[in-house]
C-alpha cells in the first residue's frame, strides 16, 4: 500500500520530482566541483611551501635586465583571483623585500659567484633558453662577483646567512 502511494505521488508530481532530483544532482556535481578545486589549491599550497620553506636562502635570476636576487624567504602569500602562491625575499641585493616570480635556487656561493660574473644577457640565455631583447635597461646592474660581494656585505646578507644556515648533518 505505501509502495503503491509513493508511486502515485510520483506520478501525480512527476516534473517536480524530476526538478528536485536534477537539482540534487546539480548541487552534488557543484559541490564536488568545489571541493576538488580546494583540494588541488590545498595541495598546490603544500607543494608550493615544500620548495619555497621560509627561512631558505635563494639566488633567483629576473628575466629583464636587472640584478639577480640574493636573499632570504620571509613569508608566503597569495595573489589574484586563482591565489596563486607566491614567495616574499628580503633581497640583500636591492635591501628591501620583494616578491618572487623566478625560479629559485638553494644559495651557495659558487652559484653565485658565476651567475654574478655574467653580463644580464648571459644570465638570460642560460636560465631561460632563449636570447632576448630587453625592455628596459638598468644601467647600475652589478656585473661581477667582487661588486656583488661588497653589496651583500653592506646589506648584513653574510652575517644572517651564518646566522641562519642549518649545519648539514651526513
Amino acid at each position: 500500500m505505501k509502495n503503491l502511494i509513493i508511486a502515485m505521488l510520483k506520478f501525480v508530481f512527476r516534473k517536480s520530482c524530476a526538478s528536485i532530483e536534477k537539482s540534487a544532482y546539480n548541487i552534488g556535481y557543484r559541490k564536488a566541483k568545489q571541493d576538488s578545486i580546494d583540494e588541488h589549491e590545498k595541495f598546490r599550497n603544500v607543494v608550493f611551501e615544500v620548495n619555497h620553506p621560509i627561512g631558505e636562502f635563494i639566488i633567483a635570476v629576473p628575466n629583464e635586465h636587472q640584478d639577480i636576487i640574493i636573499g632570504q624567504i620571509v613569508a608566503h602569500d597569495t595573489i589574484g583571483k586563482s591565489n596563486s602562491p607566491v614567495a616574499w625575499v628580503r633581497d640583500y641585493v636591492r635591501g628591501e623585500d620583494v616578491m618572487l616570480w623566478q625560479k629559485a635556487y638553494p644559495y651557495n656561493e659558487s652559484l653565485a659567484e658565476v651567475v654574478s660574473d655574467l653580463h644580464p644577457f648571459n644570465r638570460h640565455v642560460l636560465f631561460y633558453g632563449t636570447e632576448k631583447k630587453f625592455a628596459t635597461v638598468d644601467e647600475n646592474t652589478i656585473i661581477g662577483w667582487g661588486e656583488m660581494k661588497d653589496r651583500l656585505a653592506h646589506n648584513g646578507f653574510f652575517k644572517a646567512y651564518e646566522e641562519n644556515k642549518e649545519p648539514i648533518e651526513d
